[in-house]
């Protein structure tokens, strides 16, 4: 059986689900409390318990490899089963709070617009604020990932290699949320080219995390496992390369974090940024239709037809978009863990802090009706549950026969990305706003 193909009844009593109600209950039987863990963990960027390493050889790979052979035993019996998410576990209580549905009294249409209006300028300004906080975590984690790159080019080692690849996932996770509020940038998407398979002396130049992603892991020819780049590489008593390397390591980090200070800077505080300024001084409706037409862009074009429609129908692992280290299913989760937030009105910073709790989408579909906040929040029910029940390895799942469940749960990551895409295009009608 392929994953549920909508979210319980029960994920509708006081907001978003928790992790129970998320979780698949044939897999939660099969896996324990593993199985009831996975169903919502990562959804906000929350942190492993301590004593967890995030992802990891990263930690996520070598559970790839401990369950490789069972893998490919079971997988002769035409199961798909390959290894699992990396165990995190995660509060979800800011999110039912935040999901609470309002319940406008039976006041005149006149104090009830008004209520529209309060509530139509609560999202705009709590929607800065996610974007200040998120793309600031997305800033600090880049620091962390150009001190790491820096420690492996002056010590390579397995050690130094393994912490360079944690920090390269680690700094995904914010930049990744933050993703819904880089839509209409036209220089927004620069961290995430230029696709590569290869480099040759003649076009190398520094690049995004895609760049990075590259030189840490290297080639992935396979499909049981990420790219093999040895550290070796990187020795100049072993490799012809490794100055080469090396610096186009540094430069390409050095871009990482000038992109993302630059995108901080702009939805700054003090001094406010030009991007939240711009949000904040607009007329409301104007700037609504910049959010709504954000999540509406990124769930349904962005994610559903280009960075999974395209492999999904390719079946080509290079069309992928962590096809190196093998993380796809991560950026899936983290791209949507930003609608999420979006949509919900509030933001867990990777310290497990909650930094945003206010009003969201969700809040202002309710407020128009009870069928419009129930799709609202049926659609990003499904959207969650759908990528955070998926099997990694994506590369995997696309060359799997297309009536076998892998194939059934990347189709229906992509029919729960249009349900959000139709909720997102009602709620702007509702509002009088043509997307």
């Amino acid at each position: 059986q392929g994953p549920s193909r909508r979210p319980r009844e029960g994920a509708l009593e006081g907001g978003l689900p928790d992790a129970r109600s998320l979780t698949n209950e044939d897999d939660a039987a099969s896996h324990g409390d593993a199985g009831d863990r996975r169903g919502m963990h990562l959804l906000a960027g929350t942190a492993p318990a301590e004593g967890e390493n995030m992802f990891g050889e990263c930690a996520f790979h070598r559970n790839q490899n401990r369950l490789g052979k069972q893998d490919a035993q079971r997988e002769k019996t035409g199961k798909f089963t390959p290894a699992q998410l990396p165990d995190m576990t995660m509060t979800t209580r800011y999110f039912a709070s935040a999901a609470l549905a309002v319940v406008l009294p039976l006041l005149s249409q006149a104090r009830a617009a008004d209520a529209i209006d309060a509530l139509k300028k609560e999202v705009v300004a709590n929607y800065a604020a996610i974007a200040s906080l998120t793309t600031a975590d997305a800033h600090a984690q880049a620091l962390e990932l150009q001190k790491a790159l820096a420690a492996f080019t002056a010590a390579p080692s397995k050690e130094t290699h393994d912490k360079a690849k944690d920090a390269w996932i680690a700094a995904r996770l914010p930049y990744l949320q933050a993703e819904v509020f880089r839509v209409a940038d036209p220089d927004g998407a620069v961290l995430d080219s230029p696709r590569v398979e290869t480099l040759t002396k003649a076009q190398e130049k520094p690049g995004g995390f895609p760049v990075i992603e590259f030189l840490l892991w290297g080639k992935d020819g396979s499909v049981d496992g990420p790219g093999e780049r040895a550290f070796d590489d990187f020795l100049v008593d072993k490799s012809d390369d490794a100055v080469r390397l090396s610096g186009l390591l540094k430069a390409s980090s050095e871009l990482v974090v000038s992109k993302t200070a630059a995108s901080a800077a702009a939805w700054g505080r003090e001094p406010a940024g030009d991007a939240r300024a711009k949000l904040l001084e607009a007329p409301v409706d104007q700037s609504l239709k910049t959010i709504l037409g954000n999540v509406s862009t990124l769930a349904g074009t962005r994610l559903g037809k280009e960075r999974i429609g395209v492999p999904y129908k390719s079946r080509d692992q290079a069309d992928e978009s962590s096809n190196f280290s093998d993380a796809t299913h991560l950026d899936l989760i983290y791209v949507c863990s930003g609608l999420a937030n979006v949509v919900a009105g509030a933001y867990v910073g990777g310290d497990k802090e909650v930094k945003v709790q206010g009003t969201g989408l969700l809040k202002l579909s309710s407020a128009l009706g009870e069928k419009q906040g129930g799709d609202m929040q049926l659609a990003i029910n499904r959207v969650m549950l759908a990528v955070t029940s998926f099997r990694p390895p994506f590369d995997r799942a696309l060359l799997a026969p297309d009536d076998s469940p892998a194939r059934e749960a990347i189709k229906e990551i992509m029919d729960a990305l249009d349900e959000l895409t139709t909720a997102t295009g009602e709620l702007a009608k509702g509002l009088g706003i043509e997307l």
